[in-house]
């Protein structure tokens, strides 16, 4: 028995050493009581809140989600995958708009694993990446009017050479339209 004992303390003093030093932004919640147990101080750098500012679940829906709606529908994912999911298997959560403590906003994804009736969340933040997307976009649709537009050929040249047309004669764009 005391063995058990052992073995189970070095496994919880594993994962709090885990939780504590991982980089990605971690909390848990119990679903039974709505209470914030723990989140990490990768969390509380990322979004800025402390346990104290986000103690309960609807403490952290109010000020953590910057769309309510959305919000609404992932407490509700949280509340039935619990019982649907007794093996502690992964749950990918959909992307949300989070508001830090600083008024700022984050694009991210969550990953909850229950255990119990614990809710384990890491979260992936997609901001950067969701900004690139959209200046890409910009920038293609920035590319492609240009192009509709020009009255004659483009062509790109490498090594003195012809090795692509990117556009072509618009007679539309030249006022020669039939």
């Amino acid at each position: 028995l005391q063995q058990a004992e052992q073995k189970a303390q070095l496994s919880e003093y594993r994962f709090s050493e885990v939780f504590a030093a991982s980089p990605l932004p971690m909390q848990i919640f119990s679903l039974g009581t709505r209470r914030l147990l723990a989140c990490n101080p990768a969390l509380q750098q990322w979004l800025g809140y402390t346990s104290q500012d986000i103690s309960t679940l609807s403490i952290w829906a109010e000020r953590v989600c910057a769309d309510h709606a959305q919000c609404q529908q992932v407490l509700e994912l949280w509340q039935c995958a619990a019982p649907q999911n007794p093996k502690g298997e992964s749950l990918l959560l959909p992307e949300m708009h989070l508001r830090c403590k600083d008024g700022s906003e984050r694009m991210a994804r969550g990953t909850m694993t229950m255990v119990g009736d614990e809710a384990i969340i890491v979260w992936t933040d997609l901001t950067e990446i969701r900004q690139s997307e959209q200046v890409l976009q910009e920038s293609e649709q920035h590319f492609r009017n240009m192009i509709e537009q020009t009255i004659s050929g483009i062509y790109v040249r490498r090594d003195g050479r012809f090795i692509e047309r990117v556009g072509f004669y618009n007679p539309v764009a030249s006022g020669n339209e039939k």
